[in-house]
């Protein structure tokens, strides 16, 4: 549902299809987390790697994703 992040395999099964194409392409994100997974997925793109989804770990990490859950509108 709209709550779901994609996973960094997910991004990369979609970077692989996006080298068939000869043209510009444009990558639109529906979900809640649409924000983030477009940084990611641009970061992955120019830099090869993904970055953190946060700086902190367990519960603390659970908790700073749940937090980003809005649109950038709500920001």
């Amino acid at each position: 549902m709209y709550y779901y992040q994609y996973s960094d395999e997910e991004m990369r099964e979609l970077f692989a299809k996006l080298g068939d194409f000869e043209e510009d392409v444009y990558v639109l994100f529906n979900n809640l987390a649409m924000w983030y997974d477009a940084q990611r997925f641009q970061h992955y793109i120019k830099k090869g790697a993904f970055p953190r989804l946060t700086k902190a770990v367990a519960l603390d990490s659970a908790l700073e994703v749940l937090g980003k859950l809005a649109t950038p509108q709500e920001k």
